[in-house]
């Protein structure tokens, strides 16, 4: 069987608090936004289909921080997938 190609569920939970701080379960020493768009380059060598992000409450996040890191993620896969 042949691998069509991937498709990416990015939570937000993989992101350090520091960069993505409204998540349901916070995770210390996680991953940092530029190690996130990094791991987007590499995959970026596979198939792509598809990717979604989760485990944000915009309304929780007053500072947008954590809606920030997930809307620039998205903006980098489009760059490298399309």
């Amino acid at each position: 069987m042949q691998l069509s190609g991937f498709y990416l569920t990015l939570d937000v939970d993989f992101l350090d608090p520091a960069t993505a701080p409204v998540t349901e379960t916070p995770k210390p020493d996680g991953f940092t936004s530029r190690e996130l768009f990094t791991l987007l380059k590499v995959l970026s060598s596979l198939k792509f289909i598809g990717m979604d992000v989760v485990e944000i409450s915009p309304p929780l996040d007053q500072n947008d921080i954590t809606s920030f890191a997930a809307q620039r993620a998205i903006t980098e896969a489009w760059g490298y997938f399309l």
